[in-house]
């Protein structure tokens, strides 16, 4: 017969092994997509293919052209009591998370701009041993390529310095090597970079002097090049120590947004599924311990149920 309390045991430790760095409940994402959709007359999502770019290709300098174009519709927006919110899916890890993600955005009519790498490094390898391997990185093409069609945004999440073992010239050709190659499956007009392990230089993905991106028809829009925004929030690094975790709670974010505003949201799907387990560092802070207690005594609470904007 079998043994139940060692079926009970592996049912547990399978569990476990699906919340590793699942620190919110998928409901605490999906509130948030409610809330804009219930919102829709004052909060307006956008992804990067809204931005007026017109011929401004200038990241280094912030987008000027796109900046200045971008005040004028400001003012337009305060005058109508509305802002912009732009969402970004950084898919750094458990790729399979990003599904429920990009589902529950479909099914609101809310685009985001979803960041992919081409190959996901073993950071801790990396870290460790200062060798480079590559990991399985399954990506739901036709999940995303359904996303495209309806206005979603699929860029390149670039990790080429740490591919490089953080060598310029070697960095620069994986970079045009790997935009061309996920050029086959999306339309890729937008990147941005990874952290990702610092080099003994102290530089990291963000730091590549990079191939000539107007050559190559694409615009740097995060994290080392980037348009201008009234604020940003980001969930990076959500488990860090290093971080204050009473500013980390999105929704006072979302309460301070002011019409005329464009605001930049970078979520990264591995933190949010059902099961999920509570972030070390947060535990403790008495916003994210409210949030966990009221998911566990009811997974169907709405956590945004009391958010109000300012206006």
């Amino acid at each position: 017969m079998p043994d139940a309390a060692g079926s009970q045991q592996k049912g547990v430790a399978a569990g476990l092994a699906h919340s590793q760095g699942a620190f919110f409940p998928l409901g605490f994402f999906t509130g948030f997509l409610d809330f804009l959709a219930a919102n829709r007359d004052r909060l307006e999502p956008i992804t990067y293919a809204d931005l007026d770019w017109g011929e401004d290709c200038d990241g280094e300098g912030g987008y000027p052209q796109e900046r200045a174009r971008w005040r004028r519709l400001s003012k337009d927006l305060k005058a109508a009591g509305r802002a912009q919110v732009l969402i970004q899916h950084d898919v750094d890890t458990w790729p399979y998370r990003t599904n429920p993600v990009v589902e529950a955005e479909r099914a609101r009519g809310i685009r985001s701009s979803v960041m992919i790498f081409h190959r996901r490094v073993d950071r801790k390898r990396l870290v460790r041993q200062g060798d480079l391997a590559l990991t399985e990185y399954p990506i739901d093409d036709g999940l995303l390529h359904a996303a495209e069609k309806e206005g979603f945004v699929i860029g390149y999440h670039f990790n080429s310095m740490e591919q490089a073992l953080w060598n310029q010239h070697r960095a620069r050709e994986i970079f045009t090597a790997e935009l061309c190659a996920l050029r086959e499956r999306y339309a890729i007009e937008f990147v941005s970079a990874h952290g990702g392990v610092t080099g003994p230089d102290g530089k990291n993905n963000a730091h590549i002097v990079p191939p000539d991106l107007r050559a190559l028809g694409v615009r740097w829009v995060h994290n080392g090049q980037s348009p201008r925004f009234t604020a940003n929030y980001s969930d990076g690094a959500l488990n860090s120590p290093k971080l204050d975790p009473t500013t980390r709670d999105l929704r006072d974010f979302i309460r301070r947004m002011q019409p005329g505003g464009r605001y930049r949201v970078l979520l990264h799907p591995q933190y949010y599924s059902d099961p999920w387990r509570a972030a070390p560092v947060l535990t403790g802070t008495s916003w994210y311990d409210e949030l966990l207690v009221a998911y566990v005594a009811d997974p169907d609470v709405d956590s945004w149920a009391r958010v109000e904007l300012s206006w």
